[in-house]
Formats: structure tokens, C-alpha cells, sequence
């Protein structure tokens, strides 16, 4: 099992990134999921401060609500806790929580669209999201607004990103860009599916990415993820998630992706959640170390060591400045 190291300067560069954004932590921790996050912990503080006047607490009603918080994003996990509330006659002794579970003709899309919007469809660092009425429902329409909002996120903690370093210094030449880097295709065997990239081209293109990275440029890339390009319904040519990478080395690029749990790099545990590296190696521009790591992966696509890690491999690259 080859050992993840990275230099000093790509450590710097994780930590200037994680800095730009101190204002509001949540933005880079918490990735595309920020509306859910929040009201999840809101429902939690309304549910758990109730308990904690109550002595004792109905056993059947904590051990749902300890079911929820494991799978909040399961509305059979909140309707388990309502219909416990309802079986047991529990309205009364418990109110807030009754509350939190009933319906709520709130928790709308456009309740969702416009936290989000305050959130991501702005330049500054937005402030987190304040919650009114934090209930189980508006958990779940945030998640159905956030669940494929990868695109949109990277592209708005890119400029968020750029707009706050304020550097006067501008690049100097047009940057590289690629709907398929080095006429990127798929080879598929059984259930995985492999980007292929013209051998010759392929060298000489990521050579144009440093260059422009180096001259000012990150980049937002779009990525085949897991073990095929299938698995979300998105059609190749058109990527199925985005990252943004916005430090490279060598070989070696530093992205941060907005889906948390599928970046965390057990060798690099000062980097947290959110954080990856792909490498330009053996004809993949991908997040394997080398040949054996690109295929040493489980059922869901992610690498088996150096977890946690989804294997994403990269073919399209555009810039930002």
C-alpha cells in the first residue's frame, strides 16, 4: 500500500485555502450539503433541550430519535418518531418534538431555493443559514435541493474563493481549457468504466494546466465518479460531479470536492474532510497513487486504502480567474 505524502507547499496551500473562507467555516466543512447540515443540528438542539426537562424520557420515543439522528436523511427514520409520538399519546408531554416531526407546510422547494441562494448565488462569504422552525420535513427539502448541487457549489466556492484572495495580480496568458482532455473516451469491462486519454495528448495537456495554474488560473473539473459513468444517469461527455482544484505540484493537484465524506485522507488528517488529491500518472488523471490503487476499489467506487477517498477520474477542465 503505497503512503500518501504531500510536500509543505501543498500543505500551505490547504490551509490559505481553509483561511479564505474563517468568516464561515461551514462553507468548506460542510461542502454542498450546508441547508441540511444546519436544520439537521437546529431539529437536533429543539429535540435534545426538550429531553433535557423531561425525567425520565419515554424509552421507545429516545431510541427513535437516537434512530433519526443515525439517518436523517430516511423520512421513514422521522415518521418512525411521529408514529411512535402518536401511539404512545406523547403530544402533550412532548410538544417542541411533536412539532418538529408533524408536517410542515414549510419546508417547501422555494423554502430550500432561497436559503440556498442567500448562500451560493453570491461573490462574499455568506454568513451560515439561519433556520426558522428547524423541523424533520425542511431537513429533507433541503437535501432534495442540495443532493445534486455539486456543479453549482464548485463553481460558486471557486469565485468565492478567487473574489477573496483580491490578488491584483492577473494571469498573463489565456488559459487552457477542455471539454475532453486529450480526447478523452470510455473503455468499459463488466461494471467499471475507465477514461482513456490519447497517450501523446495526454502529457502535453496537463502540462497546459500547470502552466496555466502556475500563471493564476484554478480550475473547476468535471469528473467520471466511482466505477462507472453511469451510476447517477449522466451521459459521457457530460460529467457526473466537480471539483475544484486549485493547487498543483508536479504530478500532484490539490481539489476540494463538495461532498465531504468522499475526501478525507487518513494519511493527511490535518487536511479534514473535503480535501483530495488526483495525480497525472499511467495515463489517468485520477485519485489513484498509482496503477494497483486505481483498481483496488469496493462496490461503491471508493479506494480501499488511504480512506476515505472515491476514485474520480478527471477529463474536463475549466478555468477561473
Amino acid at each position: 500500500m503505497a503512503t500518501i505524502t504531500v510536500s509543505a507547499g501543498l500543505d500551505k496551500a490547504v490551509a490559505d485555502f481553509k483561511a479564505i473562507f474563517a468568516a464561515n467555516p461551514p462553507l468548506v466543512t460542510n461542502g454542498q450539503f450546508q441547508i441540511q447540515q444546519a436544520t439537521f443540528k437546529a431539529v437536533v438542539k429543539v429535540v435534545e433541550d426538550e429531553f433535557a426537562t423531561i425525567n425520565p424520557v419515554d424509552s421507545d420515543l429516545r431510541s427513535d430519535f437516537n434512530d433519526y439522528k443515525d439517518s436523517f436523511t430516511d423520512p421513514d427514520a422521522a415518521a418512525r418518531v411521529l408514529k411512535t409520538i402518536k401511539r404512545k399519546k406523547l403530544e402533550a408531554a412532548f410538544p417542541e418534538t411533536f412539532k418538529v416531526f408533524s408536517p410542515d407546510p414549510g419546508a417547501t422547494p422555494q423554502w430550500a431555493a432561497g436559503l440556498w441562494n442567500g448562500l451560493w448565488a453570491t461573490g462574499g462569504i455568506s454568513a451560515a443559514p439561519m433556520i426558522s422552525r428547524p423541523t424533520a420535513a425542511k431537513v429533507l427539502a433541503a437535501r432534495n435541493r442540495e443532493v445534486s448541487a455539486c456543479h453549482d457549489t464548485a463553481f460558486s466556492i471557486a469565485r468565492k474563493f478567487l473574489l477573496a484572495k483580491k490578488s491584483s495580480a492577473k494571469p498573463s496568458k489565456k488559459a487552457y481549457s477542455a471539454g475532453q482532455m486529450a480526447g478523452a473516451a470510455l473503455r468499459t469491462s463488466g461494471d467499471r468504466q475507465t477514461v482513456i486519454y490519447n497517450p501523446t495528448a495526454f502529457g502535453a495537456e496537463i502540462g497546459k494546466l500547470r502552466a496555466s495554474m502556475l500563471d493564476g488560473y484554478i480550475y473547476v473539473v468535471g469528473a467520471l465518479s466511482g466505477l462507472n459513468h453511469t451510476n447517477v444517469g449522466m451521459a459521457f461527455p457530460n460529467p457526473e460531479h466537480w471539483l475544484v482544484v486549485f493547487a498543483q505540484e508536479g504530478d500532484t493537484f490539490v481539489f476540494w470536492d463538495s461532498d465531504l465524506g468522499t475526501a478525507d485522507i487518513s494519511d493527511l488528517p490535518t487536511w479534514g474532510p473535503g480535501f483530495g488529491l488526483l495525480f497525472a500518472r499511467n495515463n489517468h488523471f485520477s485519485t489513484a497513487v498509482d496503477s494497483p490503487d486505481f483498481d483496488d476499489l469496493d462496490s461503491d467506487g471508493n479506494h480501499l486504502n488511504n480512506t476515505a477517498r472515491h476514485r474520480y477520474q478527471v477529463y474536463l477542465a475549466s478555468p477561473l480567474s
